[in-house]
């Protein structure tokens, strides 16, 4: 009971964090919404699949709970910085610069991942093997999600032109237009 517990207050911080890390990055409170709500569907996904994969919720499941928001946010962020930095005022134009910006590189940088990550499949130790196995499923899920729920998220309620932005010269611009 405890250990469930600390997970949840462990990956609720993790999410808080992950938004205000988002926040900082975008200076746009919509996208943030839209890519902590990424962040969460990838969390959600991978706690589903535990069961699945016969883990149960033991201590290194917690810890990987936790740890599952912090690998996630990576691609969502990059996505996220390009969609609103991007010159583009309608959602699909903004959000086929940042697939195109930025898609080859999360993608790589996926590939990499699941390459370093598949290597600790060979070890002996239990242990490794499950971190092996744990970040290759997430890293997995992340790409997948941010390439087709988030992009298409953005081209369906994403911003349009400077809303939701704050502290940003685009935006004091527009107040004073």
């Amino acid at each position: 009971n405890e250990m469930v517990k600390a997970a949840i207050m462990g990956v609720g911080l993790s999410l808080l964090m992950a938004f205000a890390v988002l926040l900082f990055a975008t200076r746009n409170w919509w996208v943030s919404f839209l890519g902590l709500l990424n962040i969460t569907g990838v969390a959600v996904v991978f706690l589903g699949l535990m069961p699945a994969i016969g883990w149960s919720l033991g201590e290194n499941e917690c810890i990987f709970l936790i740890a599952v928001v912090g690998l996630s946010v990576d691609y969502s962020v990059h996505l996220l910085h390009v969609y609103n930095g991007s010159k583009a005022e309608d959602r699909v134009a903004r959000a086929k610069d940042a697939l195109g910006e930025m898609g080859i590189s999360v993608t790589n940088s996926a590939i990499t991942t699941l390459l370093a990550s598949a290597i600790l499949f060979n070890c002996g130790f239990y242990f490794f093997l499950q971190f092996g196995a744990f970040i290759f499923l997430v890293i997995v899920l992340s790409i997948l999600m941010s390439i087709f729920f988030l992009i298409p998220l953005l081209m369906v309620a994403g911003p349009e032109g400077t809303q939701g932005d704050f502290l940003t010269k685009r935006s004091q611009q527009q107040a004073t237009d």
